[in-house]
């Protein structure tokens, strides 16, 4: 997919402001996803995203938490598609650059160790894994003792 430099910039500051990059688990950790996602109320922006990026924006079900506030949406993006933003996006965040490098660092693991291809991994790529997944979770960590 060919996306045109301004596209990129201003992806960029949507994931910067909006977003998340991440790591997503599911099977008690054994299956990770590379995870970029934005969530937000402007459904222009959702659409835009979907033009640019493929995907559809879903309803997020925001109202049982807030009530009366306005609908909210979420759009995600994952594993090849994700790194593939990451890759064109990287030059132009300021924010997340850090989980952007550690989202691609995955990535390489991912691909190192045939996971792509189906291939069980030995334990050394779960070790490395961890270390990965250990430091992006600091990242995203809230809180006062959140990393700034």
């Amino acid at each position: 997919m060919k996306v045109n430099r301004d596209d990129l910039i201003y992806t960029a500051g949507i994931i910067d402001g909006e977003g998340h990059i991440g790591l997503n688990h599911r099977n008690n950790k054994r299956q990770i996803k590379v995870v970029v996602g934005i969530t937000n109320t402007d459904k222009k922006l959702m659409k835009w995203l979907e033009n640019i990026w493929g995907h559809k924006a879903y309803p997020h079900n925001n109202n049982r938490i807030v009530p009366n506030c306005k609908p909210l949406y979420q759009w995600v993006i994952q594993d090849s598609q994700a790194i593939e933003m990451i890759k064109a996006i990287r030059p132009y965040l300021k924010l997340k650059t850090e989980k952007a490098s550690l989202a691609m660092a995955y990535w390489d693991l991912h691909e190192q160790y045939g996971l792509h291809r189906g291939i069980r991994p030995p334990q050394e790529y779960y070790e490395k894994t961890k270390i990965v997944w250990e430091k992006i979770r600091e990242l995203n960590k809230r809180g006062n003792n959140s990393v700034e």
